[in-house]
């Protein structure tokens, strides 16, 4: 589990400075090129302020495409062990950070009086329920149990595809 949590800070560590970029607005401001635009046009141009998207939604967003190929890379190595075990311990951390990003921004969705089978809710409790499958998968291995854990890491990664599906249609 300490390797899970390395690789989970890892990526964290990697995914800040994109976070700390967009929440200053650098990856999102649209302002220098209305500038710019006014600039080749001579007049003034009357817009409405942009709204930049929050950096957490693109964490999420990209941490869950992340999670999904390294998922397949996960299935597809099982034959070569360290492959394996690398790429087992990187899905595990990419779906941990995709559960930790969409409870940042969209934890306020989750609404279990609307029922189980509304939009959000299954987006958000099919993804968690994989991402903690995928997760206690690469502990059980990790503690030499190698046989029993493939069909928790298929369950896992199966119900964090049914998320980005669900979320996709």
């Amino acid at each position: 589990m300490i390797k899970v949590s390395l690789a989970c800070l890892g990526l964290l560590l990697v995914l800040f400075p994109v976070y700390s970029m967009a929440a200053e607005g650098a990856l999102f401001d649209q302002g220098p090129l209305y500038a710019q635009l006014e600039q080749q046009t001579n007049e003034r141009i009357e817009y409405d302020s942009v709204p930049s998207p929050r950096a957490w939604r693109q964490v999420h967003k990209y941490a869950g495409y992340t999670t999904a190929a390294l998922t397949v890379i996960t299935a597809v190595s099982s034959s070569q062990e360290s492959l394996h075990e690398a790429a087992a311990f990187a899905t595990a951390a990419a779906a941990l950070t995709t559960v930790v990003s969409g409870a940042v921004e969209y934890g306020d969705r989750l609404d279990l009086s609307a029922g189980l089978l509304e939009e959000n809710n299954r987006h958000i409790l099919v993804g968690t329920l994989g991402a903690l499958l995928m997760v206690t998968a690469v502990a059980i291995a990790d503690d030499g149990e190698e046989g029993s854990h493939s069909t928790l890491g298929i369950a896992g990664g199966a119900l964090m595809g049914v998320a980005l599906i669900d979320i996709k249609w």
